[in-house]
């Protein structure tokens, strides 16, 4: 096989099979981006505008925008230095592909902007069942057409005229003269039955199909389609005459084609270049292309669902599905179209770098009002996106009167249909509508919430309905009174987030300055008899302010008041704790260390009676901050230890990283062993705690002070401390990778001095400080010959990478350390980088080096050996 020659061969347009095959070149590729002008159509200066030009029928176009015109149609904006549009209905993916296709009498030319992919031409059925047979893998793909001079054509499968270009360059597994061909001189098509091809029975409505009947086509995949099951043999058999079909102008084939599975009509990029399957689409994508041109309504959604998943960055995509969805809910007012068609409408200021004009949203809601006017029912939200889309309209500075008149109107109606979205959202149409409109769309809302459930507007609507209006303030205040009594209600954790939330509500949706009735609250809430107001009422009375969306609450600074909530609230159990550790903190800093003790200790003898069984104590820090009271403030290293010791053997407590830390540092010098597995445990603690940066430190210094004396066992992660030993190089060299991981976790825990000690001991290290292992360098040039080939040192550790609001990256690198002095940094991570640009790691064409390809110089760094060995 010659994959020289087939890479320099062109794409061939074969008119005919055989060695006399004359040829032409293939079109190109008309992506997404592109449109073809059909019926001489004219392309306008403005949207509705003066006509600049006609084009011939056919003709390409790339469009860069989706406007509004006066004349209420659509238009693309088409590239260009010139203002130019076409209406949308004038320029279609594919000009006439109905009328022409059954018109013409060559029923098997492939799908635009497709062609067939010929692996061979035979002049019988016995030589293409023996290729066939040597080539099983293809079967599921392959057809077999009689050309117009008698030869078989064997086509593996259609692909996109994207992909064939790059399959006929790549693959490894067709033939050198392998080629792609439209199908234009084909007139018939070879039967498989049971593995063999064969020629149809032309009596039969089979056979009728295979002669290029389109309506025989529909009527034999429709049984096929409706057995039970469908193994990937009938797949594919549904997919050849659902091709046939739409190949001979029926659409509704084409459309009924994309139900195939992907797997079977991606089978032939797959399998001739399995490489190219993440980079090119299946022909499934120009079906829907055709189908959604004739508004069918699947076609269009196939169309646009990659852009609704996530979008590409590609204007030409995003611009393809949001026409499409518009087709569809036009086409159909089908309402999962057209909330489709307003979601990804939400989008178009991130695809495009501009949002959308209020033209073209009032034009896409116009698309979808007519049937959304009055609602069905009273939880009807089939119409929610429409609904929530002419309230951006509403709040858009380049809406018109009359614009917002239709919207006005639009939302009256949905709401006086008892539609509590619209109400509320009429409700706060201040720019619009007087108080007192407001204000009975207001009361509308209260009313069509009667009885809802499931409605997120009615769940919350003193939230949902617009500010300074009596309807408004009836609601909050009565949902405020709601919150209040839920507060008041006991000792539970659900009363006290209760409490949490009268605050909060009353600052937000009813005053943040005139706050008594909140005061009130939480006062009635922490009593000797009632605690769950207890720590917002400290929060109330302290020096802390709380902001938010629509919020600022400042705290009164009123300490006697504050200590005096914190006292009520600190008792024994669950419900004490926040109140106890607060107090603690608080007397602390007042100089009163016995009480601030007695009040950690309260929390704590809480936490140890509790046991992590309940939530509420997890991570609370009780007997942390006891143990680092009676360390720092009380000088009570017993008592420190204990708590310590708790915490540091507690799975549930989130300050276990820094209690084990706090042990080491208080263990004796002559217990480097236990010191060493505390560190441990504080750098990399067990479950879901990040660890603490400080024992990563002294950690990484800890193993690089003791590494004459650390004994590596086989598999361990860490190494064991004897003093009698005697570290060899290989467990030198260990230990400072250890270190410097340390060192690197410590730096991703935000501890400075753990960043700055893993450059020193990088420095240290190619300084000659540690053993550094030996290694053999290579430069090969960009065709793969070995130029250099040095002995060279290598040392192997890892680099910390912040991310802001995330936890980061840890990095492993080598450094080659050449005999001039030159280095040489490879990252093994991915992305794969080469003295910090990307470069991916490939095998040397003699298959004896792992090398990586230096992108400015086309030179490559090479060592011996590779990923297997």
């Amino acid at each position: 096989m010659s994959v020289l020659l087939r890479r320099a061969a062109p794409l061939l347009f074969a008119a005919i099979i055989g060695q006399a095959a004359s040829a032409d070149t293939l079109p190109p590729y008309q992506t997404l981006a592109e449109r073809q002008v059909c019926n001489a159509g004219q392309i306008l200066s403005e949207p509705g505008g003066a006509v600049l030009r006609q084009e011939a029928s056919g003709t390409k176009v790339s469009i860069t925008d989706l406007v509004s015109g006066k004349d209420g149609r659509l238009y693309y904006r088409l590239a260009g230095a010139d203002r130019a549009f076409v209406a949308t209905g004038d320029a279609p993916h594919f000009c006439g592909f109905v009328g022409e296709r059954q018109a013409e009498l060559r029923r098997f030319r492939a799908l635009p902007n497709a062609c067939h992919l010929i692996a061979a031409s035979r002049k019988t059925l016995d030589e293409v069942n023996s290729f066939a047979a040597q080539n099983p893998d293809f079967l599921t793909g392959m057809a077999v057409f009689r050309a117009e001079n008698g030869w078989l054509a064997i086509s593996l499968g259609q692909v996109t005229l994207a992909a064939a270009p790059s399959i006929l360059a790549n693959s490894e597994n067709i033939p050198a003269d392998a080629y792609c061909s439209d199908g234009a001189g084909y007139v018939a098509m070879m039967d498989l039955q049971n593995g063999q091809f064969v020629e149809p029975d032309g009596t039969s409505l089979r056979g009728a199909c295979l002669g290029g009947n389109a309506s025989a086509c529909r009527d034999e995949a429709g049984a096929i389609a409706g057995r039970p099951e469908l193994a990937d043999g009938d797949y594919a058999d549904l997919w050849r005459l659902r091709l046939i079909g739409c190949g001979a102008g029926d659409v509704l084939a084409c459309d009924a084609a994309l139900n195939v599975p992907t797997r079977i009509a991606a089978h032939p990029l797959v399998t001739t270049w399995p490489a190219g399957a993440g980079q090119f689409s299946s022909p499934k994508i120009e079906l829907a292309r055709i189908g959604c041109d004739a508004g069918l309504l699947t076609s269009c959604q196939i169309l646009a669902d990659s852009e609704l998943v996530s979008i590409s960055g590609d204007p030409g995509k995003y611009l393809s599905a949001l026409q499409a969805l518009a087709a569809g809910c036009v086409a159909s007012q089908d309402q999962y179209a057209c909330r489709d068609m307003f979601r990804l409408l939400q989008k178009l200021e991130k695809a495009m770098s501009t949002p959308a004009s209020a033209d073209l949203l009032f034009h896409l809601a116009g698309l979808r009002a007519p049937s959304c006017r009055v609602p069905t029912t009273q939880t009807d939200e089939s119409c929610l996106d429409l609904t929530l889309t002419y309230e951006a309209l509403l709040s858009r500075p380049d809406i018109t009167p009359d614009q917002a008149s239709v919207a006005l109107s639009y939302l009256q109606s949905r709401c006086n249909g008892n539609d509590p979205d619209a109400c509320a959202i009429a409700s706060r149409q201040a720019g619009h509508l007087d108080d007192a409109a407001r204000d009975r769309a207001a009361a509308q809302a209260v009313a069509a919430c009667q009885g809802i459930s499931g409605n997120a507007t009615c769940a919350k609507l003193d939230q949902h309905l617009g500010t300074a209006l009596p309807e408004t303030m009836r609601r909050r205040l009565a949902a405020f009174d709601e919150l209040a009594a839920a507060c008041r209600a006991g000792n539970t954790p659900e009363a006290a987030n209760s409490c949490s939330e009268v605050l909060v509500y009353f600052a937000r949706e009813i005053s943040a300055t005139k706050m008594a009735p909140v005061e009130a609250t939480l006062q009635a809430a922490c009593t000797p008899e009632i605690q769950s107001g207890c720590n917002m009422l400290a929060f109330f009375y302290g020096p802390s302010d709380m902001t938010g969306e629509d919020l600022f609450f400042q705290g009164r600074n009123q300490p006697e008041k504050r200590l005096a909530a914190l006292r009520t609230g600190c008792h024994p159990g669950v419900m004490g704790l926040a109140s106890c550790n607060q107090m603690g903190e608080m007397l602390a800093e007042a100089g009163d260390q016995t009480g601030a003790q007695a009040s950690y200790r309260m929390a704590c003898d809480t936490i140890r009676d509790d046991q992590g069984r309940s939530w509420d104590v997890k991570g609370d820090g009780g007997c942390f901050n006891a143990g680092l009271h009676a360390l720092r403030k009380l000088n009570d290293r017993a008592t420190a230890k204990a708590d310590f010791d708790y915490v540091c053997k507690s799975p549930h407590d989130s300050n276990r990283p820094y209690a084990c830390k706090h042990l080491a540092l208080m263990t004796p010098d002559n217990e480097p062993v236990a010191r060493m597995r505390l560190l441990e445990q504080g750098c990399y603690p067990e479950g879901e705690f990040m660890g603490d940066g400080e024992a990563c430190l002294y950690l990484g210094r800890m193993l690089l002070d003791q590494r004459d004396a650390l004994v590596w066992q086989d598999g361990a992660r860490f190494p064991e401390i004897n003093p009698d030993a005697v570290s060899d190089d290989q467990g030198l060299i260990l230990t400072a990778n250890t270190a410097s991981q340390a060192f690197s976790s410590g730096c991703l825990n935000r501890w400075d001095a753990a960043c700055a000690a893993n450059e020193a001991l990088l420095k240290d290290w190619v300084a000659g400080t540690y053993p550094q292992e030996a290694a053999t360098c290579q430069i090969r040039d960009a065709a793969g010959v070995l130029q250099s080939e040095k002995s060279c040192r290598m040392i192997a550790y890892v680099v910390p990478e912040r991310v802001e609001y995330e936890a980061g990256n840890m990095h492993p690198e080598r450094m080659f350390l050449w005999p001039d002095g030159d280095r040489t940094v490879v990252r093994d991570s991915h992305p794969a980088l080469l003295n910090g640009r990307p470069s991916a790691f490939y095998v040397s064409d003699d298959g004896l080096s792992t090398c990586q390809r230096n992108p400015e110089t086309g030179n490559s760094f090479c060592i011996p050996g590779t990923p297997e060995e």
